[in-house]
């Protein structure tokens, strides 16, 4: 018995540690540098300016302690 819960325990310990790369996280970034954010443009952020950012995602419950109401 001691001997099947070792062997399920390091099986376990050894999948645990390896990393899923179907996760885009930040891998190949350096295609999408160049496309992600568009620079034909100046921004002009001036005193006084009233700024908003809004965080968006796929699930809002998520993004909503990051979104001032």
């Amino acid at each position: 018995m001691k001997k099947l819960l070792l062997l399920t325990f390091s099986i376990i310990l050894f999948f645990s540690c390896s990393s899923n790369k179907s996760v885009i996280y930040l891998q190949g970034i350096e295609k999408y540098n160049e496309t992600a954010i568009p620079t034909n443009y100046e921004v002009k952020i001036k005193p006084d300016d009233h700024l908003s950012i809004i965080v968006n995602c796929s699930k809002p419950e998520l993004a909503a302690p990051f979104n001032m109401q």
